[in-house]
């Protein structure tokens, strides 16, 4: 069917290498965690939009010319370690200062921000940095065409179709299990919420995971 040797036995790879823990799917489940699942569909926004462009670029040929100038390679992959260490480094911040938040005194002023248009920001930070979480990992550009194309039938007739169909599986299961994962850590952090410990010792942990990410990114 579409040129595709073994369907299933796509299917079930995706699902596995999908399911392994890594700096998007962490990002998500720290994003549902902290602020619900709501906001944790920005992430997943940013998550697939990146993973799709990741894989067009591959289709185009990118992969290609990162494997034949490691320097880009090498390149791409420091920005994206620097910027996990910054996100890593930014939770863990953010861990030290919950509960030491000074009250408004009653002699100053406080400017609000119309609730809105927090929200609105926030949401918006959230895809941006699910967006570059991926686009930041250059093995998805090597990643992507070495697992298609071993399931494209050399016989077939229109190769570009057969990818194009493992793309879209890809990213369907994908996109369902960011949903569930995100829908059941949202449930999670309510629970979560009630505890104050509980929400810092979240926030070292998805710090101290991402900084893991960054150090393996680097050395890889």
């Amino acid at each position: 069917m579409f040129g595709i040797t073994d369907l299933t036995a796509y299917v079930l790879t995706v699902l596995v290498l999908i399911a392994l823990p890594g700096p998007n799917s962490m990002f998500c489940f720290g994003t549902a965690l902290a602020h619900g699942f709501t906001k944790a569909k920005f992430a997943i926004m940013g998550t697939f939009l990146g993973n799709g462009t990741l894989i067009m670029a591959s289709a185009l040929g990118a992969g290609a010319l990162l494997t034949r100038y490691p320097f880009l390679f090498g390149a791409i992959k420091m920005v994206g370690a620097a910027y996990l260490t910054y996100l890593g480094g930014r939770l863990l911040l953010n861990m030290t200062k919950l509960g030491k938040a000074d009250k408004p005194s009653p002699t100053k002023q406080v400017a609000m921000t119309p609730t809105g248009t927090k929200s609105m920001t926030q949401s918006s930070t959230l895809f941006k940095k699910a967006l570059l979480i991926a686009l930041l990992n250059p093995k998805g550009l090597v990643f992507f065409p070495a697992v298609m194309i071993q399931f494209v039938a050399t016989d077939t007739a229109n190769p570009m179709m057969s990818l194009l169909v493992l793309r879209l599986i890809f990213q369907s299961c994908s996109l369902m299990f960011l949903l569930i994962l995100t829908k059941c850590s949202g449930l999670i952090g309510q629970k979560l919420g009630q505890f104050a410990w509980l929400n810092q010792v979240g926030q070292t942990g998805a710090g101290l995971i991402f900084l893991g990410f960054a150090v393996k990114l680097a050395m890889a």
